[in-house]
């Protein structure tokens, strides 16, 4: 090998190691690359490089040659063109180490981990829950005020309507059944707030009121307390003297009461119509939706002494009482001799106090209309103008064009066979004991003067006619 080979041999040579150094690098960066995403070390090796200090220039290189070669001095070493390492690098092992680690890590990203997005949305959530909590509170907290006012507006009626409502109040009724009553009535919204506030009440007070039956007319303004008081006996109030002549109707009896300021006319003769009392006599009122007042005839007149602004249902009350207290034992008793029921007694003796202009008159009166009952054969009816003079100067302004000509048959007793449907004023004493007592006659008719009052008698009704004559009810032909 001459020299020139041997210098190409060594230019060769370091560009072969070169290249190598380059393909080093190459491989290095790409290992570290993938430790480095594998989160794994490089396992260190040694490499050493084989150098030849003894070579040197050759003489017969050229000047050029020889400084290509000589790059780093005279005096460095070099490169024979070597390579060695102390340790191969074991790839099955750091195939093993990266599939481990890898393994490893993909643990580690499936074990959740707290982090700051799940704490603020754990924070959130409880925000959230609290939020939720606070406003069911809030919610409750004013459905409780709503109830409370609602209960406390039933005792002190703030802003409440002032619409009127017809309540009708059963004999014998305790405080926590009209508050029931109340209640249907949509007077009130809380009865049973309302009872236990006037349980309470009444405990403190000690009080255990009485109610009076009736039919009341009430606002929802005026408070549960003040509905309960009204339907009280009044103790303590301003009080009137008052006085129903014989013979009055009902109706002039509720304008005289109306009048007087003691109650109003038209709760007097509903509480009439609707309202139960406890007597006897009451009960055995017969045919009642057919009268135009069932209780005609049974408010005893007399003088009276009421409260101002009375109940009406005590006004009855107190005048039924009256009449009770007048139809005694014995009247009892000559009813039932004379085959005759408290009511027809009462019809009769209304008959009676209209058609007799005095006392003096009615025993000859009552006994015209008790012969012509004992003979109905020949006298079916009993032929009183007065009981068609009730309907034409008193129902009539009570009902409608309809219902006139209804009670007019139903009260005409030239149309009815016997007694009318009912009573046709309230009679007093006299009349009655008239009904009850008649005189013993043979007279079928009568008639009497209306400007002197004066009343004729009569066995026919040829002598009846005669007498219409007298009387100047019709004139001579």
């Amino acid at each position: 090998m001459n020299n020139n080979d041997t210098g190409k041999g060594r230019i060769s040579a370091n560009d072969e190691f070169d290249e190598l150094l380059k393909r080093y690098e190459v491989s290095s960066k790409s290992d570290q690359e993938k430790s480095q995403s594998n989160h794994q070390k490089k396992e260190k090796f040694n490499l050493t490089l084989s150098f030849d200090d003894d070579i040197k220039p050759s003489e017969n290189n050229s000047a050029s040659d020889n400084k290509k070669y000589n790059r780093t001095g005279d005096n460095s070493p070099r490169y024979k063109g070597e390579v060695y390492f102390d340790s191969r690098p074991n790839t099955n092992k750091i195939q093993a180490n990266l599939s481990n680690r890898s393994g490893q890590d993909f643990k580690k990203q499936q074990r959740p981990t707290p982090n700051k997005s799940s704490k603020s949305l754990k924070k959130s959530e409880d925000k959230k829950a609290f939020a939720i909590h606070i406003a069911i509170l809030c919610a409750i907290s004013i459905l409780l005020s709503i109830w409370a006012m609602s209960c406390l507006n039933d005792i002190i009626a703030f802003n409440k309507k002032e619409d009127v409502i017809t309540v009708t109040i059963p004999e014998n009724a305790k405080t926590s059944q009209i508050i029931g009553i109340l209640h249907k009535e949509k007077l009130i919204k809380n009865k049973v707030f309302c009872r236990s506030f006037m349980r309470f009440t009444l405990g403190v007070r000690k009080a255990n009121p009485q109610y009076l039956s009736g039919v009341y007319y009430l606002r929802p303004d005026m408070g549960v307390e003040k509905m309960l008081i009204y339907m009280q006996p009044k103790k303590e109030a301003k009080t009137i003297t008052i006085t129903f002549p014989e013979g009055w109707t009902i109706d002039k009896m509720a304008e005289r009461l109306e009048k007087n300021g003691i109650c109003n006319k038209r709760a007097f003769l509903e509480n009439l119509d609707k309202a139960m009392f406890d007597y006897d006599f009451v009960k055995d009122v017969k045919k009642k939706k057919d009268r135009y007042h069932n209780l005609e005839g049974y408010l005893f007149p007399d003088t009276y002494e009421f409260f101002v602004g009375d109940n009406p249902s005590n006004v009855i009350r107190t005048m039924l009482k009256r009449f009770n207290k007048e139809w005694t034992p014995k009247y009892d008793a000559r009813a039932k001799e004379l085959g005759l029921t408290v009511d027809e007694v009462i019809t009769l003796a209304s008959i009676i106090q209209k058609e007799a202009g005095s006392s003096a008159q009615m025993g000859k009166i009552s006994s015209v209309f008790h012969n012509r009952l004992k003979d109905p054969a020949n006298y079916p009816s009993l032929q009183s103008d007065a009981t068609a003079h009730y309907v034409t100067n008193c129902v009539r302004y009570g009902v409608d064009a309809s219902q006139y000509d209804t009670y007019l048959r139903r009260y005409n007793t030239y149309n009815v066979t016997g007694f009318p449907v009912g009573a046709i004023c309230n009679p007093g004493s006299q009349a009655i004991e008239a009904a009850l007592y008649p005189e013993s006659t043979d007279y079928f008719y009568f008639c009497h003067n209306e400007e002197t009052k004066e009343v004729f008698f009569a066995k026919t009704l040829m002598e009846h006619n005669q007498n219409k004559i007298k009387a100047k009810l019709t004139s001579v032909d």
